[in-house]
């Protein structure tokens, strides 16, 4: 019985090793044509499996950086609208509230909330929020307290971006320097106007409504909740407003109509006032900060103040720090050239321009200096305008759009003899007297420029300019005065 079923098994042991030889094929059973064809067909399938694999991973990586461009481009241009609608909306709080912005607007900045009343410890209210001293205490904000300010951020809050400063600036920097003097300029309403004299001394002039450096405001995932780990700010925005209208264009003041040499004295001359050209650019720069374009002090030891000698009765050419930083800037308006301007016959014609040549105005403000009604006949004191020449009053080859960033370009702005403008600029905002202070006459110089000075011109409007005469004067054949009326 053992033996049979031992039989059996061997049986099926020797049935089921005939059926699997069936199912082998020796290599050599295939000529050796057919076994090199198979194996360059695998080959094949092996790189073109190689080929997709390595495509897909690059086509994958490129995508991601696709996907992560396009986010960051979209995040970039949410935060610059959200820019937009804050300095519009501050616009508009300023006239509702005081209806006198309407006329009298001024430079806008971002800024950030913080509680001047200092920073108050175990407090989380949105409200509470100060990182540079405690309430009652001048010490600065730090650790537990430092978090928890950074915890109630909500309203105009400042992003805590960290950064290694030499200047040794404990929450980073939370502004845009713009003046490039490297330390912050606040925006408040009340501020030491401080003036150095030529021994170094300070003098308070008075009270400053001052207009510092742009702060950086950040943005919450979820911008009605507190800043916290489950909601962070995912972008930031700084704004700086011109005003329009309310400041000089620089592409349109100032001339070099007494001397066409760009390059040497200073021929600035203002006569009847008929154009925007005959503003003087010298003149406000020396009004600007007299320790840079006006006085002989210690902060400004070229003695280089400012000097204008056209009214005089043998006049010369006008001296001083301001002309000559004016000089320059207008040069490179005029690319240069004086003969860059287009003429008035190139303007308005030949023979539209022929009334310009002696009408009694000094258009191209070249004299002579108007002292009575009889002494504006051009044509009779033998200098009637030359409208075939290059003239002021025209567009210039080169202007200034950025303003904020172009002043400190010496190509564009500093030919000046005495280190030039973009030098005066930045000599402001570095000032520091003997004692070690830094005056804020001095710090905020290139905001208050701004506030004053601009790239834009707004198109005249329908009211009457009390700059400039609304009368018709009769003259007589010699140019004597007859008679004025009022229209």
């Amino acid at each position: 019985m053992k033996i049979k079923i031992t039989e059996a098994r061997s049986q099926n042991s020797e049935t089921r090793s005939r059926k699997v030889s069936a199912f082998r094929f020796p290599l050599s059973a295939f000529p050796r044509a057919e076994r090199g064809l198979a194996l360059v067909i695998t080959l094949i399938l092996l790189s073109v499996t190689l080929v997709m694999t390595i495509a897909f991973l690059a086509l994958s990586k490129r995508e991601r950086a696709s996907v992560t461009t396009s986010t960051d481009t979209t995040v970039a241009r949410l935060a610059a609208d959200s820019a937009l609608a804050a300095a519009q909306a501050q616009i508009l709080a300023n006239i509702f509230t005081t209806h006198a912005a309407l006329y009298n607007y001024h430079l806008l900045v971002s800024t950030n909330y913080i509680n001047g009343f200092g920073y108050v410890p175990n407090s989380v209210s949105p409200t509470n929020v100060n990182f540079d001293y405690y309430y009652n205490s001048p010490n600065i904000v730090v650790g537990a307290d430092f978090n928890q300010s950074v915890a109630n951020l909500l309203f105009l809050p400042r992003a805590p971006v960290l950064i290694n400063s030499r200047n040794g600036e404990t929450n980073g920097r939370f502004y845009l320097d713009l003046n490039r003097n490297g330390v912050f300029e606040d925006t408040s309403e009340a501020v030491n106007e401080v003036e150095v004299n030529a021994a170094g001394n300070g003098i308070t002039n008075g009270v400053l409504s001052a207009v510092g450096d742009p702060q950086w405001v950040g943005i919450l995932e979820r911008p009605g909740a507190l800043h916290a780990a489950d909601n962070k700010f995912v972008s930031r925005y700084a704004f700086i407003a011109l005003p329009v209208g309310e400041s000089l264009d620089i592409n349109a003041i100032h001339n070099q109509v007494l001397n066409l040499s760009l390059g040497t004295s200073d021929g600035f001359f203002r006569n009847q006032g008929v154009g925007s050209w005959e503003i003087n650019l010298a003149a406000f720069l020396a009004d600007l900060n007299t320790n840079q374009w006006n006085s002989p002090t210690l902060l400004n030891p070229a003695n280089n103040p400012y000097f204008y000698r056209q009214w005089l009765p043998t006049p010369f050419a006008n001296t001083g720090a301001a002309f000559e930083d004016a000089r320059a800037l207008l040069s490179w308006r005029y690319n240069y050239n004086y003969g860059n301007l287009a003429s008035a016959d190139f303007i308005f014609g030949v023979t539209p321009a022929v009334g310009l040549q002696a009408n009694n105005i000094d258009e191209y403000g070249d004299g002579p200096l108007q002292i009575s009604p009889p002494n504006i006949n051009e044509s009779l004191l033998g200098n009637a305008d030359n409208t075939d020449r290059s003239w002021a009053g025209a567009n210039n080859p080169n202007r200034f759009f950025a303003l904020p960033s172009e002043l400190f370009d010496p190509a564009k702005s500093s030919g000046g003899a005495t280190g030039g403008f973009t030098n005066h600029l930045l000599n402001a905002g570095n000032t520091i007297t003997p004692d070690g202070a830094r005056p804020t006459y001095d710090r905020y110089t290139y905001y208050l420029m701004l506030d004053q000075l601009g790239t834009d011109t707004i198109p005249a409007d329908d009211r009457l300019n009390l700059n400039y005469s609304n009368a018709v004067v009769q003259l007589d054949a010699n140019g004597a005065f007859l008679s004025a009326t009022i229209v």
